[in-house]
């Protein structure tokens, strides 16, 4: 049923491209972002920045939500995206393909101890589980998110290749279950023994489920999602861009009086600052790692 539901979005999202791009003028834009949680959770933390950019800039960006890390980044690659916010790993593998993309920023985030440029992964399992390390989970079914996903595949992965571990002989079973949000829940509900995910998602779904999970493996730092526009946006067009960004922090409001980075919708940016593509590429052979 969740795969034929992405199919449905995903269809939508293509539909919406297309008449886009067709109405669009030289002001108008399309942005969209690696889907780590419900499309409509997404669009409603995302929202009020690109009103608040309008504002700013006159420059009109349209959220376009799509079903997979992999379907964000060959959107970006061909020019139906402009505008967009991905994580470590959809970024490298976009520059990858060849795509050339404008860095325009770095978002830092508040995960509750101080502000930071980087996250950690987790592999956390319900309290109740009787796992209590790694290695408890011989046998048991365990939960990705996406390959295209740093904490939620590729730091695992390699944590298990360290270790001389095959998921395919370890596990059971696992499975990818498309989004971080949906691992969370699955490891509440106790659907599968233990999942991966990240720090951001892990924090907001333990509000949501209360102190029912327990950690059991955490990563070495990420580098946080990276802001990117297309390569053949005008110059004018990424300095005042890039300008409003860089300005955005935790008290900024639209015109309307609202917040821009609400921690309430579980938008975890304090603000953006400038770190370069070299604090991604740096770590390309870890997370670019394929088993």
């Amino acid at each position: 049923m969740k795969r034929e539901s992405q199919k449905i979005i995903f269809i939508i999202a293509l539909l919406s491209l297309t008449a886009f791009s067709h109405k669009a003028d030289a002001r108008d834009y399309v942005f969209s972002v690696v889907p780590w949680a419900a499309p409509s959770e997404m669009k409603a933390m995302f929202q009020p920045m690109m009103d608040y950019i309008r504002e700013r800039t006159g420059l009109n960006f349209t959220i376009v939500m799509l079903p997979s890390y992999d379907e964000v980044i060959n959107e970006i690659s061909k020019g139906n995206v402009q505008f967009g916010s991905l994580n470590a790993v959809a970024y490298l593998k976009l520059l990858d393909t060849g795509t050339k993309v404008k860095y325009i920023a770095t978002s830092i985030r508040d995960f509750g101890d101080y502000d930071r440029d980087f996250y950690y992964g987790y592999i956390i399992t319900h309290k109740d589980s009787g796992v209590n390390v790694f290695m408890d989970l011989r046998d048991k079914v365990f939960g990705f998110v996406d390959k295209t996903s740093g904490s939620g595949y590729k730091m695992p992965i390699a944590y298990m290749k360290g270790l001389n571990l095959n998921p395919d002989t370890f596990f059971k079973k696992y499975f990818f279950l498309g989004d971080h949000d949906e691992v969370i829940k699955a490891v509440a509900n106790k659907q599968i023994d233990a999942g991966a995910t990240w720090e951001a998602s892990y924090l907001m779904n333990e509000k949501k489920f209360g102190h029912i999970f327990k950690i059991i493996q955490r990563s070495p730092p990420i580098p946080n999602d990276v802001w990117v526009l297309s390569n053949n946006i005008p110059d004018s067009v990424v300095s005042s861009l890039k300008e409003a960004l860089l300005g955005i922090n935790r008290q900024t409001k639209t015109s309307k009086g609202i917040l821009v980075l609400d921690e309430k919708k579980g938008m975890n940016d304090v603000g953006y600052a400038l770190r370069g593509p070299e604090f991604y590429t740096k770590v390309k052979n870890i997370l670019l790692y394929e088993n």
